[in-house]
């Protein structure tokens, strides 16, 4: 994941601030993810980016599972932050949860096939209470 985050850092904005590697955040309390504009970039801008659909997902560059939709259209150029709570049933107490930001209508410009994607850092979550299925795992 970190190669995809950073081969794709450098095509897209929005430039992802909070949570970083070293988050641990408690299920089932009010958290919140922050993003700025990503400044002396070619990436396309966040008013490019528009509405996206923001969720923590678990994976790998390959393959990533959705675990709890955030937000099904946030526009980006217009908000720089959400609060959501974790959902403590959707997993483990573990280091590999991230937060996916997918433009709904902007394609990534390398592969025009795809949605425009950003990517938080993996960071823990704790005080879970479900479990991963194999795919998950």
């Amino acid at each position: 994941l970190l190669a995809l985050t950073a081969a794709i850092s450098a095509f897209t904005s929005p430039y992802t601030t909070s949570p970083v590697a070293t988050t641990s955040w408690q299920a089932s309390q009010p958290q919140t993810i922050q993003w700025i504009e990503k400044t002396n970039s070619p990436a396309p801008s966040l008013k490019d980016y528009g509405p996206c659909k923001i969720s923590i997902h678990v994976g790998n560059s390959q393959q990533q599972t959705s675990l709890q939709l955030i937000s099904p259209s946030t526009d980006a150029s217009n908000v720089s932050s959400l609060q959501f709570t974790p959902d403590p049933t959707i997993g483990l107490n573990s280091d590999q949860y991230f937060i996916r930001i997918k433009s709904i209508s902007l394609k990534d410009p390398t592969s025009p096939q795809h949605p425009a994607l950003a990517f938080f850092a993996k960071s823990q979550l704790t005080g879970m209470t479900g479990t991963f299925t194999a795919d998950e795992q």
